[in-house]
């Protein structure tokens, strides 16, 4: 049904896809997964002919993208990620829009869209404007439309993204039903989904990962968990902060994360014993109170840690972090994207200077009076001190702090900020210079040059100079 060979696509220097071969058989749900930028969007775009490939073929039951590309596009249905409804028109209007522009008939369409919206769930609310849909309600319709034209191939670019889970589950529920069907005027359904969640992943018939436009690993769910069979330790106990810290120095001990109450620790191939008695000793020692370590099943998430960590380039900006860290900055990734909220790291953040990797020991962010409040909400249950204003002679500043895993993480927006003359100035916003690249994750991070200024600016002269011999040393080479 769905088949490339040797497919590649480049953007400038930028190679999204490397040599891509898939074959997707009918009545099978593919999801394709990998970081942000690896070249899932992409890998659509040329499987729906929307963007020629440089070279290599994708074929579509049987037709040539390149050279029968009406064809076979009659047998896709697309749902992009920024799919558009529009919103002033009723749920009908919107499939019967769809459907003309793929040229159905009235007589056509007509009948087959109220199979679908029975299908979807959304019969009853056929009549009502798109724009006064629920966010899972407009993703069931964006799913009708692609369905109107009876295709035999359904690509999704991430389709539940940003709805709640019971819309997630249903709308799976409504793909397993699609593809399991196969009395299907057109046959059976092949279906192309890329996700960023795992448990999503979980349900696919196969899985492909891919890494900087290339697919690394494929195969069945349990094939690919079956790859840390036996490498994953669970850890209970307390202090958290301290037992990791003590697990991530353990040689047979590859990587260390915090879940929920627990610590969870993927071992080297056939350590697992080994680590499981030293732990059972050196934590006690340490002071840390074990409660239990086990061997659990790997689940994906496990999967796709490691085959990202074995792609990252050592020509990329790295940090240096301690686990604990590690998992703060996930956090803070996840629940306030720097793209959204607006923050930066301050403090001692890190960056790649001169060729040096200079290490992260706070998790300091710093962001506008606008948006400090919305990021006080958004990590509500890590909240440690509630932000407050507070002035001194120089400086006045809304302040906060929260605790993530025992790290302390400053939560600032400074207000306004006497400058010598005796002038204020009001800071609206902070300019992202650099982006730190971390487990292909984005960083915005204030340069040092800029942080030592602003100390210096708000009679921080101490921190000032200290910032200042800190880019002397790392400019030199040298690191302590």
């Amino acid at each position: 049904m769905i088949e490339t060979k040797d497919l590649n696509k480049s953007f400038g220097s930028v190679q999204a896809v490397r040599q891509l071969n898939l074959n997707v058989p009918a009545g099978e749900i593919y999801g394709l997964v990998g970081s942000d930028g690896a070249g899932k969007t992409t890998t659509l775009r040329l499987l729906v002919g929307a963007m020629r490939p440089d070279s290599g073929q994708v074929s579509i039951c049987g037709y040539a993208i390149d050279r029968q590309v009406e064809q076979a596009r009659a047998q896709i249905g697309y749902l992009s990620q920024r799919f558009s409804l529009y919103e002033d028109l009723t749920v009908l209007e919107n499939i019967r829009f769809f459907a003309e522009v793929r040229g159905l008939s009235a007589q056509d369409w007509l009948p087959r869209s109220m199979e679908i919206l029975e299908f979807v769930g959304l019969a009853a609310f056929k009549g009502r404007k798109a724009g006064l849909l629920s966010g899972g309600m407009k993703q069931k319709l964006g799913l009708a439309s692609a369905l109107v034209s009876q295709p035999r191939v359904l690509l999704l670019d991430e389709p539940t993204t940003g709805v709640d889970p019971v819309t997630r589950q249903d709308f799976w529920q409504l793909l397993v039903r699609l593809v399991s069907q196969p009395s299907l005027p057109s046959g059976q359904v092949s279906v192309i989904i890329t996700t960023p969640y795992m448990d999503e992943a979980a349900r696919c018939n196969r899985i492909g990962f891919m890494r900087q436009g290339e697919l690394i690993a494929e195969g069945t769910p349990s094939q690919l968990r079956a790859r840390l069979n036996g490498r994953i330790l669970e850890l209970c106990g307390s202090p958290l902060r301290e037992m990791s810290t003590v697990a991530a120095r353990d040689p047979g001990v590859e990587d260390v994360r915090l879940f929920g109450d627990r610590l969870h620790l993927r071992t080297l191939a056939g350590k697992s014993a080994e680590v499981i008695n030293r732990l059972g000793e050196n934590l006690p020692e340490a002071g840390c109170k074990l409660d239990s370590i086990r061997q659990v099943p790997a689940n994906l998430e496990d999967v796709f840690i490691v085959l990202s960590e074995q792609g990252a380039s050592a020509s990329k900006a790295a940090l240096d972090l301690p686990t604990a860290h590690e998992h703060a900055l996930k956090i803070l990734l996840e629940r306030i994207p720097p793209e959204k909220y607006g923050w930066l790291l301050t403090g001692s953040a890190s960056l790649h200077l001169q060729g040096v990797d200079v290490t992260v020991h706070d998790l300091d962010i710093e962001c506008s009076p606008q948006d400090i409040l919305k990021i006080e909400q958004a990590l509500s249950g890590y909240i440690k001190t509630p932000v407050h204003e507070w002035e001194t002679e120089r400086v006045r500043s809304l302040d906060g702090k929260a605790d993530i895993g025992g790290v302390e993480i400053e939560l600032i927006a400074e207000l306004e900020f006497q400058d010598p003359d005796g002038s204020y100035k009001v800071i609206k916003d902070f300019e992202h210079k650099i982006w730190l690249e971390w487990q292909n994750l984005q960083v915005p991070v204030l340069p040092l040059e800029e942080e030592a200024a602003f100390y210096k600016k708000t009679g921080r002269d101490e921190k000032a100079d200290l910032i200042q011999a800190t880019i002397r040393r790392f400019k030199e080479g040298r690191r302590d």
